[in-house]
């Protein structure tokens, strides 16, 4: 900052803080202030006599200033009026009254009617004075009031002229992105006061994501006038009438409680505080100050620890501490004050890291997937929507803001011919210099580079190579970065969000999984993925508006490069994990169509719904809507309208088939007043709606022109052909499509329109013909058809397919078929796992298999035969035998095995079927709570698994039953197996005579017989540790680094658990209190402690302390455990210890096949920070990762 504006700004700030505090000063009222303080603003001295003076001025005056400010009235305007008002008032005391005694003594002595005179003439000379004042202050406000309104209307023209440039150009304009800040708060702020004086809305019943009194601008207005507000205190949204008391104490509550570090002010306050580091705060200034080298909380490593005050146990270095020291020294007292972090509004403590990330994550962020642009998105792209994709709102999706264009504006500038252009399409064609875009247009996406000048290649480059260690893209400014010589980097808070951009900027449109799956599935006739524009991909019109060649070639490559990033293959990788044969392909498989919308039982509701709805029977067959696009693409060319019957209109061979020239004249003509049923305007409307330009067009409009607007009954008649119908297969998700719930829930209008050009295309996988396929093989008269009609009809050696189609048709059903729901892991673990009795695999379909309904809602008898068939030639396919193979290679003792497994072989048979209530979880139940067991008393499997006995009991006798045979069998219960298994013959559970004695462990004095104990022990020993896959390392660190809320070792079943879904599919609670008891005992089995033991043996911290807490803080040289204790820690090591070639397991193989040099699982330096994916942050050394790269370049396979 130049030296004399720095001094002009301290002498501004010094003459304020002279008036601010005068008594003299605070004695006037609020609009003199203000007008004093402008003066001072401007340079303008304010002495004493002048506020001892403006002592005297009225309240009436006083309202007067009012208006003047009101009118913008220059304030040395205004103050000269006030002080000639202010000597008026003072009366006696003014200056005048002197003079005037003087002139009227000596005036009356001489001529005292000249006297008079003279003062009327002065007294006229003063009011004209006035009155040109008035006149030219009147002048002045009409000055001011005329450029403002010249200004706004060059704005406006401004804005018109570029409105109705882009528009002319076939852009989209949007004011708003030109609008100030401020002109949309105050237009905002004008529809709140509209709607909260006059709306009668009552949204009562409308689900608007909780209660309406949550959202911001209702906290905003308790925040801001607490009991007095008019809107948080409605009854409903926007009425005049008050909620009740009990209702205003409820959302108080939850304004106070919940939500106010939300407002406004709060993120002003880290928006400006967002760059300072966490030690420079009060409470550790303070920390400081008061204790020096004493304190526990200024001189942690990290913010963490200093919150928890662990300074002592965690410290920075020296250096570090050094550095604190020195600013703590120079910013004195309270260093920086946040407001936003505070534990509770306004308390100087602080609230959790993790907390305080959740907040920073608002600030930048906010809910910005529920405001309008975001709703309008979803309306448009469905599941596609920004707000499903991405975690922080995309703010960089304009075509400007991509690389080609800022590497022409950083590289070019103003002579750039593609940042410049008025739209994508003429940037692409490198036009900006014949068609640019308005200038104030250019203006703000010159503003944009300018403040992102690190998304330059280069800087990025200096990421990519340096990591943390770079310094040109952590640079303040561009100048800064160009030098690497700057005082302080930016914050932490921008560099992660650099970070981030650098990690995603992914940025080309057609790399969206959509535009993939669009390569993948129509191959060149793909409506989307070949756009020239990203409008053009959305819109479906590729074929009118295509990209050149050599770009078309481009992402051609790429997608058969990311082949793997279709949804379906994604969606197999976040069901299944490991266990998905889809993504761990090599390429693009057909046989991988897994979709839920393309099961038999949704072919066939389109096919009974919405196809009789758009598919004239018989012989007008070419009015479906692909006819009608092969003729307006491709004119007398065209291979598919122009044949003679459906088959060949569908195999494209009309040229070599076709009808006759009346029948081809008679549907040129039918065309030619159909035109709008070609799914290109069916994409417009179903993307763009009411903004959409060809499908409300009166007639044919001309490539890139919207033609004249039909009538309203023209328009509603196309809508009601486009608008998808039936209750089935265009619904949101599987679940309300099985239930017939698509006309409440229903997929986009994009999405249904894709889905029935699939259905178009492969209506033979219909069960029908699938069946008939089946039963008949090649001699079926449904499935070889030429088209849909004649398979129904099982006319297919009237009308066949041609041999090739029929053949394509033979391989998908022998092959590619093979992608029934029920054959994915999940549900071949439930029938190896319980047999007939799977409440999974025997569903109907995959909602009841998911809430393991299989029994209320079975499968046709035939069909579960199939099933149970199919299992039994794939068992080897269970999650149960891929972790065996995983764990033990070919050595494991299910991948040794030829035959299935059979249900002896995977559970106790007592506890198959009916006596499920014999499963360990419920023996402990009973043992534990007797009567008021929760989970042994229920009626069923569920009712017991969900502890609902007491509301879901079974019948008086049934219970009577199993007490009985809990009463022989109580020592099953994992309670006592556990004390078998720690203490051997010297439990005093397992061993007891009977259960009262086990419950006050009292074996030792009440023993069973010794028959009865070996009976126990054999018991023991062919149960142990059977089912107990929870036991393994990675859910023992779950547990441990996560507790009850962890989602791997919750889980109730194994594949469950590898995915982390023990939130949707958790254990039952005894069980996970069983789990629970055997970590405690056995945490010192997670990876850390193991790889502590294997890197310092004796001297590790972790493996030998007593118990958790000490692991934790690393304090096993203090608090270690006994010496036998850690003996037997040290064999259970010897036994398990994978040596240092940990990083050969499959995990890290995949992990380097996936991200190469990159990946943050086989770089790490040991077993625990690989596990976790710290390869980053905890490297191994250079010359080990080149050896197991070597290792890895052999071993890929």
């Amino acid at each position: 900052m130049p030296g004399d504006v720095k001094e002009d700004m301290n002498a501004d700030a010094a003459a304020r803080r002279e008036l601010v505090g005068n008594n003299l000063f605070e004695n006037l009222g609020d609009p003199i202030k203000n007008i004093l303080l402008l003066l001072t603003k401007e340079g303008k001295e304010v002495d004493e006599g002048t506020l001892q003076l403006l002592q005297h001025i009225t309240v009436k005056q006083l309202a007067k200033v009012f208006d003047m400010l009101n009118q913008e009235e220059d304030p040395e305007t205004i103050l000269a009026w006030l002080k000639r008002r202010a000597r008026k008032n003072k009366g006696g005391e003014d200056d005048w009254k002197e003079e005037r005694k003087k002139l009227i003594s000596t005036g009356a002595e001489r001529d005292p009617i000249a006297f008079y005179k003279a003062i009327e003439e002065a007294n006229a000379a003063k009011a004209d004075e006035y009155q040109q004042m008035e006149e030219e202050r009147s002048q002045l406000r009409l000055a001011k009031m005329k450029e403002r309104e010249n200004a706004r209307q060059k704005k406006a023209d401004e804005m018109e002229q570029a409105k109705k440039a882009v528009e002319d150009e076939g852009g989209w304009w949007k004011a708003t992105d030109h609008m100030p800040e401020k002109d949309k708060n105050a237009i905002n702020d004008a529809f709140d006061k509209f709607a909260t004086r006059y709306s009668d809305f009552d949204n009562t019943d409308k689900d608007q994501d909780g209660e309406w009194w949550k959202r911001d601008p209702f906290r905003r207005d308790w925040e801001r006038n607490k009991g007095n507000g008019k809107k948080w205190t409605a009854v409903i949204e926007g009425a005049k009438d008050k909620a009740t008391d009990a209702e205003l104490e409820v959302r108080e509550e939850f304004y106070k409680s919940n939500d106010w570090w939300k407002s406004d002010r709060y993120k002003r306050d880290w928006d400006a505080t967002k760059d300072n580091d966490w030690w420079k705060e009060e409470p550790y200034i303070k920390d400081w100050q008061q204790n020096k080298h004493e304190g526990v909380r200024w001189k942690a490593a990290k913010e963490e620890s200093g919150l928890e005050s662990e300074g002592n146990t965690y410290p920075a270095t020296p250096e570090e501490q050094k550095r604190r020291e020195d600013w703590y020294k120079a910013n004195g007292p309270s260093g920086v004050v946040k407001k936003w972090n505070a534990a509770t509004e306004g308390d100087p403590e602080k609230c959790s890291v993790a907390e305080k990330h959740a907040r920073e994550e608002f600030y930048r962020n906010g809910d910005w997937w529920k405001n309008d642009d975001a709703r309008q998105d979803f309306k448009d792209k469905g599941l596609d929507c920004d707000a499903l994709k991405f975690a922080a709102q995309p703010k960089d999706r304009e075509w400007w803001k991509q690389e080609p264009y800022r590497e022409d504006y950083f590289k070019n500038g103003n002579n750039g011919k593609k940042w410049t252009a008025i739209i994508e399409v003429v940037g692409i064609d490198n036009n900006g210099d014949k068609k640019p875009a308005p200038s104030i247009e250019k203006q703000k996406r010159e503003d944009w580079f300018k403040a992102n000048w690190w998304k330059q290649p280069e800087i990025k480059d200096d990421w990519k190579k340096n990591g943390k260690t770079g310094k040109a893209w952590k640079a303040p400014t561009e100048a800064d970065a160009k030098t690497g010589n700057y005082p302080k980097p930016v914050g932490p808070t921008e560099q992660r969000a650099r970070e981030d951009w650098y990690r995603t900027a992914d940025e080309e449109w057609w790399k969206q999984p959509r535009y993939i799956e669009d390569y993948f599935q129509n191959g060149d006739e793909g409506r989307h993925w070949s756009g020239k524009t990203e409008d053009d991909g959305n819109t479906g019109n590729a074929h009118q508006s295509p990209c050149d060649v050599p770009q078309k070639k481009k992402r051609e490559d790429w997608y058969k490069d990311n082949w793997w990033k279709q949804p379906k293959y994604t969606d197999d990788w976040h069901k299944n994990g490991a266990l998905g044969d889809a993504w761990c392909g090599k390429s693009d498989s057909s046989k991988v169509d897994k979709e839920w919308w393309k099961q038999g039982t949704f072919i066939e509701n389109w096919s009974n719904t919405h196809k009789q709805k758009t598919s004239p029977e018989g012989s007008d067959w070419w009015k479906q809507p692909q006819y009608v696009e092969d003729f307006y693409r491709f004119g007398p060319n065209g291979k598919k309208w122009c044949a003679k019957d459906e088959t060949h209109g569908a195999e494209g061979t009309g040229d070599q088939n076709p009808a006759t020239p009346d029948e081809k004249e008679a549907r040129e003509h039918w065309y030619g007043d159909n035109w709008w049923t070609a799914p290109k305007h069916a994409l417009d409307w179903a993307t763009l709606g009411p903004r959409g330009q060809t499908w409300k067009s009166a007639d044919l409009p001309e490539p890139g022109k919207a033609g004249s607007e039909a009538p309203e009954d023209v328009k509603a008649q196309r809508e009601d052909w486009y608008r998808p119908i039936g209750d089935m297969w265009r619904a949101s998700g599987e679940e309300l499509g099985f239930a017939k719930k698509a006309a409440e829930n229903p997929c986009t209008p994009a999405e249904a329109i894709r889905r029935d050009e699939w259905y178009r295309q492969n209506w033979w996988k219909a069960p029908e013909f699938v069946d008939d396929w089946k039963k008949n093989g090649s001699n079926g008269k449904k499935w070889a058809a030429g088209n849909e009609d004649a398979g129904k009809k099982g006319e297919a050696d009237k009308d066949p397919a041609s041999p090739e189609e029929q053949q394509l048709r033979d391989d998908w059903y022998r092959n590619a078929g093979d992608n029934e729901w029920w054959k994915e892991p999940q549900y071949c673990e439930d029938w190896a796992h319980n047999g007939p009795e799977g409440a999974m695999w025997t569903a109907d379909n995959r909602p009841n298999a998911n809430r393991r309904g299989g029994k209320e809602h079975p499968c046709p008898i035939k069909e579960k035969d199939e099933r149970d068939a199919w299992y039994n030639d794939n068992w080897w396919k269970t999650p149960t035998c891929h972790d065996d193979w995983k764990k033990n290679g070919k050595a494991g003792p299910l991948c040794g095995k030829k035959k299935p497994l059979t249900t002896l072989d995977r559970q106790d048979p007592e506890t198959i079927g009916d006596g499920w209530w014999k499963k360990p979880e419920y023996i402990e139940d009973w043992l534990k709570n007797g009567d008021g067991g929760k989970h042994w008393t229920g009626d069923d499997p569920v009712s017991a698994a969900a502890g609902l006995g007491h509301k879901k009991p079974a019948s008086d006798p049934e219970k009577e039953k199993r007490e009985k045979w809990y009463k022989d069998n109580w020592w099953k219960a994992p309670s006592c197996a556990d004390d078998w298994a720690k203490k051997g013959a010297n439990g005093k559970k397992w061993g007891a005579v009977d259960p009262d004695a086990t419950r006050g462990e009292n074996g030792d004095t009440k023993p069973a017989t010794d028959p009865e104990k070996e009976k126990r022990e054999d018991w023991y020993r062919k149960h142990a540790d059977g089912d107990d896959w929870w036991k393994r390392p990675e859910f023992i660190d779950d547990y441990q680094n996560a507790g009850p809320s962890g989602k791997k070792w919750t889980a109730g079943n194994p594949t469950a658990g590898a995915l982390g879904l023990g939130h949707e599919c958790p254990a039952s609670g005894p069980e996970k209190k069983k789990r629970e008891d055997w970590y405690k005992d056995n945490w010192w089995k997670a990876p850390s402690c193991a790889d502590d033991w294997a890197k310092k043996g004796a001297n590790g911290k972790k493996w030998g302390a007593v118990d958790p807490d000490a692991t934790r803080g690393e304090n096993g040289d203090t608090k270690p455990a006994t010496d036998p204790e850690k003996e037997k820690r040290e064999d259970w090591y010897r036994k398990h210890a994978d040596g240092d070639d940990w990083w050969k397991r499959p995990e890290f193989i995949d992990d380097y096949q996936n991200a190469g040099p990159s990946g943050k699982k086989w770089t790490a330096g040991n077993p625990t920070a690989g596990a976790l994916g710290l390869g980053h942050e905890c490297p191994a050394s250079g010359p080990e990762k080149k050896k197991r790269e070597d290792w890895y370049k052999d071993n890929w396979w």
